[in-house]
């Protein structure tokens, strides 16, 4: 699973860069575009689901699956770029900054990328991963509040994203483990699934809610700090090593 998500991160390295080319576009125009291009894609991937599980001998019933909250986890953690990148790009149009703007597109994606490499070589404890999420996304969390040195926050904003993207990882890959075998192809779609859900979603209650970007950022470190206590409170049977 780590070689996919390196990947796939490869992938949106290319769209962030392209992503520093629009910045020029009405925010209600991008939105109306990406709901469209989500639904389109998202219908897609539902129904080869769907196909998927008419296949298996056996239903795929949620309520059979273990650890269900993992699927929310792991979906909460991936959306903390989504909502802070465009604050950092408003802030360089207001320096009069905005050429560098591609920089901040391409730097998260660059250090989720070497960062999984470094994974793939050297086995992290996960709980080691959460502790230092957790650090970090206070540290960043202070610092965008004090609006302190932009380019420290994108540092600690890339940083949060890869440790994020191993956590994911991680619990992903325990997910599968842990429940049956016949329900990997589908449980393998759910993923693929739930964290463009919960970005959509979240995307459209920050178009009521003021300041979204720092409650996405409160409720990943809760999210983090749920895992890690299931871990330390069951370490004889961790949720991963």
């Amino acid at each position: 699973m780590t070689d996919i998500s390196i990947y796939s991160n490869l992938s949106k390295l290319l769209g962030f860069s392209l992503g520093s080319y629009i910045y020029k576009v009405n925010i209600d125009e991008y939105l109306i575009v990406f709901i469209i291009m989500f639904v389109l894609f998202s219908s897609f991937k539902i129904n080869n689901f769907k196909n998927e599980t008419e296949k298996n001998s056996e239903r795929l019933v949620f309520n059979k699956l273990k650890r269900k909250y993992i699927i929310i986890n792991t979906a909460l953690l991936s959306g903390a770029a989504v909502f802070f990148i465009p604050l950092f790009i408003k802030q360089l149009a207001a320096r009069n900054l905005i050429q560098y703007s591609s920089i901040i597109f391409f730097i998260p994606g660059l250090t989720v990328v070497l960062f999984l490499i470094l994974t793939k070589k050297y086995d992290i404890n996960l709980n080691k991963i959460l502790m230092s999420y957790i650090i970090f996304d206070i540290v960043f969390f202070i610092l965008v509040i004090c609006e302190v040195f932009l380019p420290l926050q994108v540092i600690l904003l890339s940083l949060i994203v890869a440790l994020g993207v191993s956590i994911s990882i991680k619990l992903r890959t325990n997910f599968i483990k842990i429940n049956d075998k016949d329900y990997r192809k589908s449980i393998v779609q759910i993923f693929r699934i739930s964290a463009p859900l919960f970005t959509i979603i979240l995307s459209f209650v920050g178009l009521y809610v003021e300041n979204i970007a720092y409650y996405i950022l409160l409720i990943n470190a809760i999210s983090a700090i749920h895992v890690l206590y299931v871990n330390l409170r069951n370490r004889e049977h961790t949720l991963l090593d």
